[in-house]
């Protein structure tokens, strides 16, 4: 696996924006999130289609990062890959994950473009990143995170004339006003300018605490322990402790417009970081530092079949249709296939068992039995 860049282009805006963020990440736990992690496949799959020059259809079915290649993934990664076949042109070079070195701007500064057009007769880089995600729309114009890739492509001994950069954002999941496939074109010489504003940002982060919240914190590590994301989130929402500890949250009534305008914006930040503060307590606790006043415990079961083949028989030989058994692609729930049985739905009794899908974490008062004895080491 290849090594990751603390002040890599992926967190520049973050670090750009909160120097401090650079220290406190580092020891704090990183748990890639499934979205991440599908986020990764998808860009191995886009990659691996490029570099053998083959429709991304192809790879339905297979396994990459741990996930299964879908038709919907596949769909998604083809926009990235028709988007450039339809850029380039004859004698066009491509690049595909090229390694590139920034520390003569700043040590440890180094990366991997994900593809790189390059067009000799113009003097044209075009620099590509596919977004997998769905949740954020990424903007082109001024994004540090390709700026720093094209910075990276325009250094080192390639002996290339780039007199225009064109920077293309493709993310084929999420909506946009300009659509999924986002484009931005400057002088290179303007990156003469990006070059001294990364290389100041990257001072900044030595031995920093400044820190700063904003919508950088989403993905940042530290974000659940971070005391200036806390009170940007508390003051946001007209938070108030009060002398016993506990947090008063304002009436959203008591809001006038011009207040509301300005939380609204922040909400998902607020959301996100209620989020990534149960994620690390959890994870806290799985480590066996439980939270003082918490415990964990099972989650509450849902029913499952015990297998999805005897079912599938069983209820075909009951007198059932497909179309009575399958909510498409996928055989119904045993909830589901109790609405269609109507009152005879205790039949199908023998064929579910009620599963526990894991731990969480719930206060000591909570009824369930505690999963894992309480830890000595208590939650820092």
């Amino acid at each position: 696996m290849a090594a990751h860049s603390k002040l890599g282009a992926s967190s520049a805006a973050r670090w750009f924006a909160c120097p401090g963020s650079v220290k406190a990440c580092v020891g704090a736990p990183d748990n890639e999130s499934v979205y991440a992690a599908e986020g990764t496949a998808a860009h191995s799959l886009a990659s691996d289609a490029l570099e053998a020059c083959e429709a991304a259809s192809r790879y339905v079915g297979d396994t990459l990062n741990g996930f299964e290649v879908t038709e919907e993934m596949a769909e998604a990664v083809q926009v990235y890959l028709d988007t450039i076949t339809k850029d380039r042109e004859n004698g066009d070079e491509l690049m595909v994950e090229q390694r590139f070195d920034l520390s003569h701007v700043y040590p440890g500064c180094f990366g991997t473009n994900d593809a790189l057009l390059y067009r000799e007769s113009e003097g044209l880089l075009i620099v590509y990143d596919y977004k997998h995600g769905r949740g954020v729309p990424v903007e082109v114009e001024g994004n540090k995170q390709l700026l720093y890739y094209a910075l990276g492509a325009c250094t080192g001994k390639h002996n290339r004339r780039v007199e225009q950069v064109e920077l293309v954002i493709v993310q084929p999941r999420c909506p946009h006003p300009n659509g999924p496939v986002r484009r931005w074109r400057f002088d290179a010489v303007d990156l003469l300018d990006f070059e001294a504003e990364l290389r100041a940002a990257a001072r900044r982060t030595e031995d920093s605490d400044e820190r700063h919240a904003g919508s950088h914190c989403k993905f940042c590590p530290a974000a659940p322990t971070c005391e200036a994301l806390r009170n940007h989130a508390l003051e946001a929402a007209k938070a108030e402790f009060t002398d016993a500890g506990d947090v008063v949250l304002s009436q959203p009534q008591s809001f006038s417009g011009e207040g509301l305008a300005k939380l609204l914006p922040q909400v998902d930040l607020i959301e996100d970081w209620c989020r990534r503060v149960r994620e690390f307590a959890h994870h806290e606790a799985e480590a066996g530092r439980v939270p003082p006043g918490f415990k964990l415990v099972a989650s509450r079961p849902s029913r499952k079949f015990k297998d999805d083949s005897a079912a599938l028989a069983w209820l075909r030989e009951y007198g059932l249709d497909d179309s009575d058994i399958y909510a498409e692609p996928k055989m119904k729930t045993v909830p589901q296939m109790e609405k269609v049985l109507g009152k005879s739905k205790g039949d199908i009794a023998h064929l579910w068992e009620s599963v526990s899908s894991g731990t969480v974490l719930a206060p000591v008062a909570d009824k369930r039995p505690a999963v894992k004895p309480e830890a000595a080491e208590e939650f820092a």
